[in-house]
């Protein structure tokens, strides 16, 4: 191995070696920076100044050793004037690095490598400098808001349990990071700080009272990270949320029959009678969803009234059969496993379950034999209608729900504001041979129905978005960011 003085002798050149204390928090000292050796490269390149060529570079192998836990993202700084001023990368005029890994993350306390190749033998006083950076511990919640009292008004100084969860994110060895070693809950106003560490430290369960007071309150609790390295991550806010804004209301629909299906979009237009069930005045909300859960999938998640989306076909029914549950009733759906094939709904049980196609366009014309449950014409669609009006790409997808007026029977945004997943495989014919009273749909398919209309759409097909009989389907795994759904009772 070449020593500084044989490197100059040889070269002309200098070799600096990172300071041994770290220059920032996120700074790793280095180690056993060497020179191990130099040779030709005959290379070519252009000069940038004069456009003239150049040859005969030299290539210089370095190693060295990054102290610390986990991985470190290196870089190279280069400097021109034997270590007095340093760039923050190698110019191409006059460095380029060979092993472009490099600038990975590389597993710190193991010795490691580069090639560094300084173009032109008439440069002198050229110095490299070694930087080990490590990324900080990115922590976030999961969800960030806990919801209690899915079944019904929590009871003010009642002893309830939360169960508070973060998530790293990106924090794998091959990303930078390094393990977590403690993790540290606030709960804010309260005087208290616990801390834990190991296998337990990304989730804490917090015994707390229901606040006193009618109206949903919430309180707080702060959560960081510190890695093996001393790093810490930004605060998370997460809070509990004691009670639904919405609660879950089921509106009784009564048994009768109508014509299903719109000459011209969903045909054949044929008669159809149902039995009596019971519907979710609007859209599974967020925090509802959150509630029975403890997940919040959706993408627009700045206000927990909005309906729930980004959920598969099979997330819809294992929340109906997970409210069932906590309500006590039968689970309509005989599986337990995410994308089961037997995800077959017995409607004789009397739990949530998805509604049928029928039950779900019977519901929606609230009684009424027009195209649009409220007429025939769209004069009236924007009072009507939960419809986000977008130029360009947005975040601000759905609405609140609720925040237009419901239909004859009582239920919101039945058309817009996301579509609605139906329980029915999707059948290109439309019941052609179904039987005529409350059908289900084809036994098996590829997709799934979607009813209700999503949250835009071109102004030219408008009207056909917003039909009561105006259908869609979907891979009952796809996670779209325009689909949620609705729950129903049977009676």
């Amino acid at each position: 191995m070449l020593v500084k003085n044989d490197l100059m002798s040889i070269l002309g050149l200098t070799f600096a070696c990172l300071s041994a204390t770290a220059v920032t928090a996120q700074e790793l000292r280095v180690d056993s920076v060497a020179v191990d050796s130099v040779w030709n490269s005959d290379s070519t390149w252009n000069d940038n100044f004069n456009g003239v060529q150049h040859r005969q570079s030299r290539d210089c192998k370095i190693s060295f050793i990054p102290n610390g836990e986990g991985t470190a993202m290196l870089f190279l700084a280069l400097s021109v004037d034997s270590g007095r001023t340093w760039a923050p990368s190698a110019g191409s005029d006059t460095v380029s690095i060979n092993n472009y890994a490099f600038y990975a993350p590389i597993a710190i306390g193991r010795k490691t490598a580069i090639t560094a190749r300084v173009l032109g033998g008439d440069r002198p006083n050229v110095a490299f400098r070694i930087t080990a950076r490590q990324n900080a511990p990115v922590i976030a919640g999961y969800p960030r808001t806990i919801v209690l009292g899915p079944t019904g008004a929590l009871a003010p100084g009642s002893t309830v349990h939360a169960v508070f969860k973060i998530v790293c994110t990106g924090d794998t060895s091959a990303n930078g990071y390094s393990a977590i070693a403690k993790v540290y809950w606030d709960t804010l106003g309260m005087g208290k700080k616990d801390s834990t560490g190991g296998a337990t430290a990304l989730t804490w369960a917090w015994t707390t009272k229901v606040p006193a007071g009618t109206t949903v309150t919430t309180r707080n609790v702060v959560v960081f990270a510190i890695d093996k390295n001393g790093l810490s991550s930004n605060p998370e806010t997460l809070s509990v949320q004691f009670g639904l804004k919405r609660p879950i209301v089921m509106k009784d629909i009564p048994a009768g029959a109508f014509s299903m299906g719109e000459a011209g979009l969903a045909e054949p237009v044929h008669a159809v009678s149902v039995g009596a069930f019971a519907m979710q005045e609007t859209p599974v909300t967020q925090e509802q969803y959150i509630a029975v859960t403890g997940t919040n999938p959706s993408f627009a998640i700045d206000d927990l009234t909005k309906p729930i989306e980004n959920v598969s076909w099979y997330d819809a029914v294992l929340y109906c059969n997970a409210l069932s549950k906590l309500n006590g009733l039968d689970t309509c759906y005989a599986y337990t496993v995410r994308g089961a094939t037997d995800a077959v709904c017995n409607r004789s049980k009397k739990g949530y379950r998805l509604p049928t196609e029928a039950e779900w366009e019977y519901a929606c014309r609230g009684g009424a034999t027009t195209t649009y449950w409220w007429g025939n014409d769209t004069n009236g669609m924007g009072d009507r209608v939960v419809l986000s009006f977008q130029i360009g790409y947005t975040y601000a997808l759905t609405q609140p729900v609720a925040s237009k007026r419901a239909n004859p029977y009582g239920l919101y945004d039945m058309m817009g504001n996301g579509w609605k997943w139906c329980n029915d495989w999707y059948d290109e014919t439309y019941y052609t041979s179904s039987p005529s009273a409350d059908p289900e749909g084809p036994a098996t398919g590829n997709y799934r129905t979607l009813r209700g209309g999503v949250w835009i759409g071109s102004m030219f097909i408008l009207g056909e978005f917003f039909k009561s009989g105006y259908r869609d389907r979907r891979s009952p795994t796809a996670l779209t960011l325009s689909v949620g759904f609705v729950t129903v009772l049977t009676r």
